[in-house]
């Protein structure tokens, strides 16, 4: 990795940032990291931060923190002691290594805190930060750095799809709970979401995002940063939903090992071993099953029978298969569930009869 030369000027305002925004990752608790995302944001609004000091203070507001992160349920335990425990986290979690030195040099690079003081004023409904000033001295000083290699999304215990989609305003209203397919334990699922749901609850703040098409490119390049983390794949794709209202379908799939807890349906089903790094979408482009067959497949049946299916069909010889590989799989499923398949056009003949 190269090294990163930033002018004086510059040198405060990036580092600090950056080193808040890989802080996230340090902490277990998601909501300090929802945390110091919100304390990034109003830090990087700030004229004065160019020329950050050490007696310089910074508030953030409990309603503003709590209004901006929907998903955060202080009603439950009350404001002050979700507050107070990201406030204990904090402190217990302050040393943070968010930079190493030039790789060429020999210097010791130890960890240093983040922060001086961070406590509550519960009078007042906020909390108070002031950074430790070690660490603006160090982030001040140094003129060559290079980043620390990001921890993957999965290691930080992270709900990715929300920290990763910025500009999505309201999750559980934009991702319904009876989103019955999604799979917070596993991190894989299928959404499928308004075009005028995603409008109203995403923070467009510039006139490029007012067409669909633009929009839908914005989308796709959030997949692709998501993607490229590798720890899950997430596909995008413009569907109609309930035959008339367009939207977007989003399928997540996990990259991690894949484990089953299934119990077999018929004495004669075998349960699927766990595939080494091998997603289902991975195992079915094997057999050149991808697209929208793929899509089909996950909209009839569940997770546990798709592996099934396919557990069985990897045994199989190719000579054996007389038919399409989708449609073998289609038998095999149908056979170990009994749920017969219906096909796209006759489903989409019964709901326009309907």
């Amino acid at each position: 990795m190269s090294n990163l030369v930033l002018q004086n000027k510059q040198t405060n305002k990036y580092f600090m940032c950056s080193a808040i925004a890989e802080a996230k990752c340090h902490f277990e608790n998601l909501n300090t990291r929802r945390f110091w995302e919100f304390a990034l944001e109003k830090i990087r609004s700030i004229e004065k931060f160019e020329n950050l000091k050490d007696t310089q203070n910074f508030y953030i507001k409990d309603a503003d923190f709590l209004n901006n992160h929907p998903m955060i349920k202080s009603k439950k335990i009350g404001t002050e002691e979700l507050m107070t425990k990201i406030v204990t986290d904090i402190k217990n979690n302050n040393f943070y290594q968010a930079f190493q030195r030039d790789p060429n040099s020999l210097a010791d690079m130890p960890n240093i805190a983040i922060v001086s003081i961070i406590m509550r004023q519960k009078s007042k409904g906020r909390t108070f930060i002031r950074f430790n000033n070690d660490f603006i001295s160090f982030v001040s000083k140094i003129k060559s750095y290079t980043t620390v290699n990001k921890k993957s999304l999965l290691e930080c215990k992270s709900n990715e799809i929300y920290d990763l989609f910025k500009l999505l305003k309201k999750w559980e209203k934009a991702f319904p709970k009876e989103q019955e397919h999604w799979n917070k334990e596993d991190k894989r699922g299928i959404f499928e979401i308004t075009i005028k749901a995603i409008r109203h609850h995403f923070n467009i703040q510039n006139g490029s995002l007012t067409s669909n098409i633009a929009l839908t490119r914005s989308l796709k390049r959030k997949c692709q940063q998501i993607n490229e983390y590798k720890d899950i794949q997430v596909g995008l794709k413009i569907i109609k939903i309930n035959n008339k209202t367009v939207g977007y379908r989003f399928e997540i799939e996990s990259m991690q090992q894949i484990t089953t807890t299934s119990k077999p349906m018929q004495q004669a089903i075998t349960t699927p071993k766990p595939m080494q790094q091998a997603t289902i979408t991975q195992r079915m482009m094997k057999f050149k099953i991808k697209g929208k067959a793929v899509m089909v497949l996950r909209d009839q049946y569940s997770q546990n029978e798709i592996e099934a299916g396919l557990f069985v069909l990897e045994k199989y010889d190719p000579k054996q298969i007389t038919s399409s590989n989708l449609s073998f799989l289609i038998g095999i499923i149908q056979n170990q569930t009994g749920k017969k398949y219906i096909s796209p056009r006759v489903k989409n003949n019964v709901n326009h009869d309907g």
